[in-house]
């Protein structure tokens, strides 16, 4: 067990209670990510299962949604029961699977401390023509601040969008920036070949 996911495994039965979400940044973030009906999405780092609900509302075809943490998957398991979601314990970094139409990564960006792995496993696991999403429904600020709390490095700061979007744009065709006093979107597409 790394440190990350011991953190985490820690952290499950509160995460509700000290992690809130804008329904309406949500929401916005999924049309972002332009999510459609019937698509086949991966929800990295999905935690105790905060987008899957608006997800639903969307009807995709399924919804894979990880977590390396087995506590945040057990607690998001609790809070729904639909054979259109699986919930799996997986590290991202190390998955099989292909083929997704949308790869979202919602307030976890940070935590991939190797980016480099990260990008790979972006292109790895979408479809060509799909997308991707790091999203987060704060800004870059209270993302920053809120994780330079902690004693022990469990993130690297999170830049400026346009600094971050330049690691990507060489093997994505990046579409979407947004790094305002709400929210923070970096979003892009795998070409098709």
């Amino acid at each position: 067990m790394n440190f990350i996911q011991e953190f985490f495994d820690t952290k499950a039965p509160v995460w509700d209670d000290i992690c809130k979400h804008d329904p309406k940044r949500l929401e916005q973030i999924l049309d972002y990510a332009k999510v459609g009906e019937g698509q086949v999405i991966l929800d990295v780092a999905c935690g105790t299962g905060v987008l899957e609900q608006p997800l639903l509302k969307r009807n995709p075809g399924r919804i894979h949604a990880i977590d390396l943490s087995e506590q945040m998957i057990a607690h998001a398991k609790d809070k729904m029961d639909d054979e259109r979601v699986l919930f799996e314990a997986k590290d991202f970094l190390g998955m099989d699977e292909t083929g997704y139409d949308i790869v979202i990564v919602h307030n976890a960006y940070p935590h991939f401390l190797d980016k480099e792995a990260f990008k790979n496993a972006l292109y790895k696991t979408l479809k060509p023509g799909g997308r991707f999403i790091v999203a987060h429904s704060a800004s870059r600020n209270e993302i920053n601040t809120c994780h330079h709390k902690l004693d022990f490095k469990l993130s690297e700061p999170l830049k400026p969008v346009e600094q971050e979007a330049d690691a990507f744009s060489g093997i994505f065709m990046i579409d979407t920036l947004v790094d305002n006093e709400h929210i923070y979107i970096l979003s892009g597409i795998k070409p098709e070949k």
